[in-house]
């Protein structure tokens, strides 16, 4: 993506030889969308545009940075001229490339900004041409460019991984779910994902999403219940050319004939949808008799019950244990979302599972945790 600069050795001027007849300076204002470096100043030279040149970066309001001398110039076209330390620059903040001119001889482009341009990470605005007559900082602003430009290296951000579905060792895994992991930053395309039960690919496809940074492996059919399922993802690279290392790890899958208990089970509520339209949060206080896992969250839903709902498990004081948002609802019924990762419950504690019914419309006494290998009482 870099070495970049504002224009290709290629681009040319409108106007080869402009001649004010008296030094100026001229520049060109600019900003990236990521953090870098800048190594030089480059501009475009006319034939009669002789003397000795300097190039020099400035912040926006004038601040030298660096400063460095031409030296071996062509007669003409693009000359480069690189600073003794490449300069550090944040993104999104603005700043100033010039060069100048001893005899007043110059080249340019009117209105050649257009609206702005955009290289790369490197942008400016419509305005971005800058020069002066007094001094060293170009101040005074133009819609015309001067073929001033930088030397530009963008500084890569590492590329990692800010979520993983299932977590590593997990247990509990849904069969019809689909694991996924999230990037920190955008990614390119011809990563890989694969899933193996006991060294045997599982069949599936992988997909990325639309901000390309969720990969998601999709089963072809469910997954095999209560089995160790390993996962690995490679040739995973960051829009910005950043690497991730490959990622494996494993979980288990639910095994629905198991030891997972809930304290309601199938039955109904008696009141299916209560009339209130506000958002509520809704739970249960509960204790285990015996040492076990909170594996997710199920609520009964009824008609009305819209909108996106979030499942909670909290201490007695209020501490929040875990959350899940519910996907794949249906209309209404029991509802049900497993954690990224089980919770251990300890005997004698009091806990809370609840859920967000952002529309109302909830049914009454009937909420519910799932908790493996222990009695809810």
């Amino acid at each position: 993506m870099c070495p970049c600069s504002l224009y290709q050795d290629t681009v040319t001027p409108g106007l080869p030889e402009f001649n004010d007849g008296v030094p100026l300076t001229l520049g060109v204002r600019f900003a990236s969308d990521s953090p870098g470096q800048v190594t030089g100043i480059r501009f475009y030279k006319a034939a009669g545009n002789t003397g000795a040149h300097t190039g020099a970066l400035f912040t926006a309001d004038g601040q030298q940075l660096a400063a460095v001398t031409f030296t071996d110039e062509s007669s003409s076209g693009w000359q480069t001229a690189s600073f003794s330390q490449p300069v550090d620059i944040a993104a999104d903040t603005e700043y100033v490339a010039a060069y100048r001119s001893p005899n007043g001889v110059y080249s340019a482009v009117p209105g050649g900004f257009g609206s702005g341009i955009t290289s790369g990470p490197l942008r400016t605005a419509f305005d971005s041409g800058a020069y002066t007559y007094n001094g060293d900082f170009p101040s005074s602003s133009s819609t015309a460019s001067y073929l001033v430009d930088v030397d530009f290296v963008a500084t890569v951000p590492p590329l990692t991984v800010t979520a993983q579905m299932p977590a590593a060792d997990s247990v509990g895994f849904p069969l019809t779910s689909d694991p996924s992991v999230t990037l920190s930053a955008p990614i390119k395309a011809g990563f890989t994902f694969d899933l193996s039960a006991d060294g045997a690919a599982v069949a599936g496809t992988s997909a990325l999403s639309a901000d390309a940074k969720t990969i998601t492996f999709s089963p072809a059919q469910p997954l095999p219940a209560a089995t160790v399922l390993s996962a690995s993802v490679g040739n995973v690279v960051s829009a910005r050319g950043a690497t991730l290392a490959p990622l494996t790890w494993q979980f288990t899958t639910a095994n629905p004939g198991g030891p997972g208990q809930s304290l309601f089970g199938p039955l109904l509520p008696a009141v299916p949808a209560a009339g209130d339209s506000s958002s509520v949060e809704l739970g249960t206080a509960f204790s285990v008799s015996a040492a076990g896992h909170a594996t997710g969250v199920r609520f009964y839903k009824g008609a009305g019950n819209t909108g996106t709902h979030v499942g909670s498990l909290w201490t007695a004081a209020g501490e929040r244990l875990a959350q899940v948002t519910f996907t794949d609802e249906t209309a209404t019924g029991w509802q049900t979302a497993l954690f990224a990762e089980p919770v251990a419950l300890e005997p004698g504690q009091s806990y809370v599972v609840s859920y967000l019914a952002p529309n109302g419309a909830t049914p009454t006494r009937r909420r519910s945790s799932r908790n493996r290998g222990s009695t809810a009482s």
